[in-house]
């Protein structure tokens, strides 16, 4: 199954900006939320580029445990990465706080997210006093990873 060029073509031009262009190399890889692992492997192929893998598991005591599989911790130094999330569930949203951070303390030279969906998406203002505006609270979070 392949993209079609038209929305490959759209793809790229959002993973970039004319001020910084997003280019393709050997150096790119790309890494996925558990539930988006399908986007990234057709992204991967389609941009030829390599598809890192993610090591997860769930303690007994609840604990969300993730680790880049990569072979040494040098590995993404300078590298550019592309993290895709859907953010449907709150684990996706932690999943995608956690690695993006870890993305960027590895020492990757540039990580760009690609957020198909964005869930809580329809709760962006109070309507009642008191309300928690979601989608706003979950953009802050995803500001703070640091770049």
């Amino acid at each position: 199954m392949s993209m079609k060029p038209r929305l490959m073509s759209k793809t790229l031009s959002i993973l970039g900006s004319k001020e910084q262009p997003f280019k393709l190399g050997r150096q790119t890889i790309v890494f996925a939320t558990q539930s988006s692992g399908y986007f990234a492997d057709i992204l991967a192929r389609e941009l030829s580029v390599a598809r890192g893998q993610i090591e997860r598991e769930i303690r007994p005591s609840g604990e969300h445990y993730y680790r880049l599989d990569v072979p040494h911790r040098e590995y993404l130094m300078g590298k550019d990465a592309i993290f895709v999330g859907s953010l449907c569930t709150d684990d996706d949203i932690l999943e995608t706080l956690r690695i993006g951070t870890q993305l960027s303390l590895m020492g990757t030279n540039r990580c760009v997210f690609l957020i198909p969906f964005y869930g809580y998406s329809t709760m962006n203002r109070q309507q009642k006093p008191g309300e928690v505006v979601s989608a706003k609270i979950h953009a802050l979070l995803l500001s703070s990873i640091p770049s």
